[in-house]
C-alpha cells in the first residue's frame, strides 16, 4: 500500500505530465541525473581517477558524467562507462507510463548494478546444465533459460537434436573451445529450426 506522500506525489506527477513542455523536460531530467547519479552510485569506493582508469577517460571527463547539470552525454562515453563498470548500457524508447513507474521506485538500490562477474544470472548452477545430442555429436554446454526453451521449441519441431541433464562429473570435462563450438552449432540448428 502506498503512502500518503507517495500517492500525492503520483498524482502530481501524472497532473504535470499532461503539459507537453513537462513531459519534454521530465524525460531531459531523468537523462542527466538518472545518469550522472547511477555513475556516481555505481563506483562505489572507486576514486574517479580510478574509474576513468577503467573507462579510458580522464577523472575531469568523469567527474563532468557525475555533474546533473553537464547533460552532454555521448552513446559512445555512455558505452566506454559500461564497459568499464562491465555492465550492460541500454538505450531505447518507451513509453510515458514505464518511466513514470521507473521514477516512483526510484533508489539507491534501483541505481545500482551488479557486474557481469557478480551477476546472478550468470551463476553457474548444476542443474542448468545440458547435453546437446546432435546426429553422432555429443557434449556438455551451459544454456540460459531463453535458450533452453529455444531449444525445446526446435527439439519439438524435430530439429535432429535432444537435451538430456548432465551430472557433476560431466560437466568437469567441458572446455572453452567445446562450449564455443556447440554455442555455434546451437545457433545454427536454432536458425534452420526456426525457418531462418
Amino acid at each position: 500500500m502506498q503512502s500518503n506522500t507517495s500517492k500525492s506525489h503520483k498524482e502530481k506527477l501524472l497532473e504535470n505530465l499532461k503539459d507537453k513542455e513537462y513531459r519534454k523536460a521530465f524525460v531531459e531530467s531523468h537523462i542527466n541525473n538518472g545518469v550522472a547519479f547511477q555513475i556516481r552510485t555505481m563506483r562505489g569506493d572507486l576514486t574517479q581517477e580510478d574509474l576513468g582508469k577503467l573507462a579510458g577517460m580522464k577523472q575531469t571527463q568523469i567527474c563532468r558524467l557525475e555533474n546533473p547539470n553537464y547533460g552532454s552525454f555521448t552513446l559512445k562515453t555512455l558505452k566506454e562507462i559500461a564497459a568499464a563498470f562491465d555492465v550492460a548500457l541500454i538505450v531505447r524508447f518507451v513509453p510515458f507510463s514505464e518511466l513514470v513507474k521507473w521514477d516512483l521506485n526510484l533508489s539507491a538500490q534501483t541505481l545500482l548494478v551488479e557486474s557481469f562477474d557478480k551477476d546472478p544470472y550468470f551463476q553457474e548452477k548444476t542443474e542448468d546444465k545440458l547435453i546437446v545430442h546432435n546426429g553422432w555429436k555429443s557434449s556438455s554446454q551451459s544454456f540460459s533459460y531463453e535458450e533452453k526453451a529455444q531449444i525445446d521449441k526446435s527439439e519439438k519441431g524435430g530439429s535432429g537434436f535432444f537435451l538430456q541433464k548432465c551430472s557433476p562429473e560431466q560437466n568437469k570435462t567441458e572446455t572453452p573451445a567445446l562450449k564455443l563450438s556447440m554455442k555455434r552449432q546451437l545457433s545454427t540448428n536454432l536458425r534452420q529450426a526456426m525457418g531462418g
